[in-house]
């Protein structure tokens, strides 16, 4: 949770530096406490989904969140869904998730391509 309260504070950071994003919010759904998604950035009315784990190593069941959220989704689905981890490789989920390594992801934020 470290991990995470430290992400989300660079993220508001952001925010309010360079507006990063308009609004945010996490999602988790109320029939099922079972999933969750860390951030869900607004830009208007485009979504960014982010999970952020504290993790070398990926694991398939980092991606159970982003996979609910878009089969649950009402409306348009996020823009873009993003694992954030401690490992050193960026890689694509089966479902098209993006895992990305804290430093690409930081580095992103910065070259403004978030």
């Amino acid at each position: 949770s470290l991990f995470e309260s430290w992400l989300v504070s660079v993220l508001c950071a952001y925010r309010s530096y360079r507006n990063l994003f308009d609004d945010w919010n996490y999602w988790a759904p109320t029939e099922n406490s079972r999933f969750e998604v860390d951030l869900l950035l607004w830009r208007g009315k485009e979504c960014l989904a982010i999970e952020i784990k504290s993790s070398k190593k990926y694991r398939s069941e980092f991606s159970k969140g982003l996979r609910a959220l878009n089969e649950n989704w009402r409306g348009r689905k996020p823009i873009r869904n993003i694992i954030v981890y401690l490992g050193a490789e960026p890689l694509k989920t089966p479902e098209g998730f993006e895992v990305l390594p804290l430093a690409l992801f930081l580095n992103q934020i910065e070259q403004g391509q978030l």
